[in-house]
């Protein structure tokens, strides 16, 4: 398995390795290695660094342009994986994940299955960003549409998929089924001090650095499993410190849009405006609160957070195009205003927000009035002060 992850890792790598630092502002630095205490040796310093100070660390892998394979699979606690199979029996999921191939985990810590992810429908999307239902959920293609189909799974085998529903057992083609969601049943959560390991191939993990060390990425993920990766494989790692509160999680204390020219759009928990990954120009990013201009949310912030930190711009959807001003408000005060556009990359934004009561984020109309602005705070969170 070591020798297979070296040779896939070869051609992924020339993208430039840096951190970024938990209280904002970044630096070049090649990690060297990670301990199980967060130690975190860099080469050329005799000083070490801590996770306890970083937000993320980029590594040098770039996106695979490989084909996607043929199923997508997004697990409750976030972790994202490409698998040429899936398969359910008895409420246990087979995933063949070309990194551990004899993973299991039970039907209730799935979240989405999607049969298809080489095609991108909006009304799968918008189902992704909503609360879960009480009965699982499949998306069957009917002459080029999609109908949504509820009922309990109960087989999803290499031809077929049967569900239960009103006492009835039904079943549709594999070929048939565009896509899966669960039903919400508790399942798992992220632990408040995992991290995420974003790798080259579209994986997302969620778990707990065991070491780095010989350019071997030792990552302790679903149920304790270990599992070693090539460090020329890693795009990020994301430091999830106790300290942070990502605004995506919380619910506004108010909310405001008003539409002038574009249909109404709804603004979008760690989803773009139409419903994708935030990406601003290469950058993607797996946090943040997508808005359409016109729009005005209002987060409590109840004087316990010191920083505002994040990366806002224009979503790479766009293609270029948009224009908008984006203004921050800390009770009343105005802390933030900047004009941006289409083309611009992404802008790091760094604000003091100590003693403040209410956040403000408000998208302003720009030249285009409100057509393709489709503004990413990306990653936007609070931090507490330690």
């Amino acid at each position: 398995m070591r020798a297979l992850l070296l040779a896939l890792s070869a051609s992924l790598c020339g993208a430039e390795e840096k951190v970024l630092f938990l209280e904002g502002g970044s630096q070049v630095l090649k990690v060297q290695s990670i301990n199980a205490e967060g130690r975190v040796m860099v080469e050329g310093q005799r000083t070490p660094l801590h996770t306890d100070d970083l937000y993320q660390i980029i590594g040098s892998a770039r996106p695979s342009t490989n084909a996607p394979l043929p199923v997508l699979v997004e697990l409750v606690d976030g972790t994202r994986l490409p698998l040429s199979n899936f398969t359910v029996k008895d409420e246990v999921c087979r995933l063949a994940w070309a990194l551990d191939p004899t993973l299991e985990v039970p039907l209730d810590t799935v979240h989405a299955v999607r049969m298809k992810p080489d095609r991108k429908t909006s009304a799968y999307q918008r189902a992704l960003t909503i609360k879960r239902e009480e009965f699982d959920q499949l998306w069957v293609e009917v002459e080029n549409d999609l109908q949504l189909v509820k009922g309990v799974i109960e087989l999803i085998s290499d031809e077929k998929i049967e569900f239960e529903w009103e006492g009835a057992r039904r079943s549709f083609t594999r070929d048939q089924v565009y896509g899966v969601l669960t039903a919400d049943l508790g399942g798992i959560e992220a632990p408040d001090d995992s991290v995420w390991v974003d790798l080259a191939d579209g994986s997302r993990l969620n778990g707990r650095i065991a070491s780095l060390e010989n350019g071997i990425l030792s990552l302790l993920y679903y149920g304790g499993r270990k599992l070693d990766l090539s460090w020329k494989t890693v795009q990020r790692v994301t430091l999830n410190a106790g300290r942070l509160v990502f605004l995506s999680d919380l619910v506004p204390a108010s909310e405001f849009q008003q539409p002038v020219v574009a249909p109404a759009r709804p603004w979008q928990r760690d989803r773009s405006v139409g419903q994708q990954e935030m990406a601003i120009g290469a950058n993607t990013y797996p946090k943040g609160v997508g808005m359409p201009s016109g729009t005005r949310l209002r987060f409590l912030a109840g004087r316990q957070y010191h920083l505002l930190n994040g990366f806002v711009g224009i979503d790479a959807e766009t293609r270029g195009r948009g224009d908008c001003v984006l203004v921050v408000m800390g009770d009343g005060d105005e802390l933030y205003r900047q004009r941006v556009r289409g083309s611009d990359p992404a802008r790091e934004l760094k604000l003091d927000i100590r003693g403040r009561e209410l956040i403000t984020l408000s998208v302003e109309y720009g030249a285009q009035l409100d057509l393709a602005d489709h503004v990413d705070w990306a990653e936007i969170r609070f931090l507490k002060g330690e």
